[in-house]
């Protein structure tokens, strides 16, 4: 929560002035498009206040990770589409256009539009085309499925809450579950019931609190702990009005002091990197959003694993392997044995050896 005024609440890619200053969440349509279509169309509709105030008083963002999994479930499960009120609402609130290259695409592939016609059009003219595309598309959907009220498949609902299981977690019984974890899990619920498309179902909700119990959001937690990566760069507005590098130096420091970051993503390639004190792949956000790069240091030989590092080896401390360790046993529950960790091992005890003798 830390970063809505400034970052984009899908790609985590930095927002302009003028969308800053017109409380836009998304930094470009594409941004927004994205979100309604997989989790924004039932979180908007559920009373998030006490969600992100309490998150934002402790910091916390796992709990925000949880509710997106949650909301993406509930929005497959009930094929939602956003009301002709909303619509327009959206249209009037949106900052101005762009034609990007998906958009330009979108109208020369799909629509059929020549490159001349698009050439032509205003960047509201453009997107005005596409959206009358997609608003007859959901009104032949509307047609087809019917009007009848909308319930929860729980089968849907059930295979999007589990995304994530493919990825390494810790498995802990209720008795040694933080207590904030439960006070987390009753918050997540609460939110989740108040959407508007099933409050009043007492089914529906029955569904929800048995697909998203303590246990799922307990295996969610260790998941996001083990696993996710911190987005991070420097934020341009604020580097050009000073020195960029001295920036980007602030920007990394405070994020590795407070936790914070420009945002958390769950990679599933990213996630089977293991980790190595001495990684032969750097980790990177060189589009300064989420979209990831993994390149390799070094050549690396046929048949030799990739590995990136876990922990930031630019801190003071990781230049101590004992630290390091300890650091790393502490947060992902392993003793590190990477080369570098065993050979300044055995250089210290040869050290203290000498000394010794």
């Amino acid at each position: 929560m830390w970063n809505d005024e400034w970052a984009c609440y899908f790609c985590c890619g930095e927002k302009t002035e003028e969308e800053r200053f017109a409380k836009e969440r998304f930094c470009s349509f594409e941004c927004e498009r994205a979100a309604e279509e997989t989790f924004y169309d039932a979180e908007k509709r559920m009373n998030r206040e006490e969600m992100e105030k309490y998150c934002d008083e402790n910091q916390l963002k796992f709990p925000l990770m949880a509710l997106r999994i949650a909301a993406t479930s509930i929005q497959k499960s009930l094929r939602m589409e956003s009301d002709e009120e909303e619509e327009r609402r959206r249209r009037s609130n949106t900052v101005p256009f762009v034609k990007t290259r998906s958009v330009r695409l979108r109208l020369t592939k799909e629509l059929n539009f020549s490159e001349e016609e698009v050439n032509r059009m205003t960047p509201e003219e453009a997107m005005m085309r596409i959206r009358e595309v997609e608003e007859t598309d959901k009104n032949e959907k509307k047609k087809k499925d019917g009007k009848g009220a909308l319930t929860i498949d729980r089968k849907t609902l059930k295979k999007y809450a589990s995304v994530a299981d493919s990825l390494v977690h810790a498995h802990v019984d209720e008795t040694q579950m933080f207590p904030s974890w439960k006070e987390e899990h009753s918050l997540l619920l609460r939110t989740l019931e108040s959407c508007e498309k099933i409050r009043n179902s007492e089914s529906d909700k029955q569904k929800i609190r048995s697909v998203f119990d303590i246990r799922w959001y307990a295996d969610l937690t260790t998941r996001f702990h083990l696993n996710s990566f911190k987005i991070e760069y420097p934020k341009v507005n604020a580097a050009a009005k000073g020195d960029f590098r001295a920036m980007m130096e602030r920007t990394l420091t405070s994020s590795i002091r407070t936790g914070a970051s420009n945002g958390s993503a769950i990679y599933a390639l990213g996630s089977m990197f293991n980790h190595s004190c001495a990684p032969n792949v750097n980790v990177a956000w060189p589009q300064r959003n989420h979209l990831i790069d993994f390149v390799a240091k070094e050549n690396v030989k046929k048949g030799e694993q990739f590995t990136i590092s876990y922990i930031d080896l630019n801190e003071a401390r990781s230049l101590d392997v004992a630290k390091r360790r300890a650091q790393l046993e502490e947060a992902y529950g392993f003793v590190c044995e990477c080369t570098r960790c065993v050979e300044e091992t055995r250089n210290n005890n040869n050290n203290n050896n000498n000394n010794n003798a």
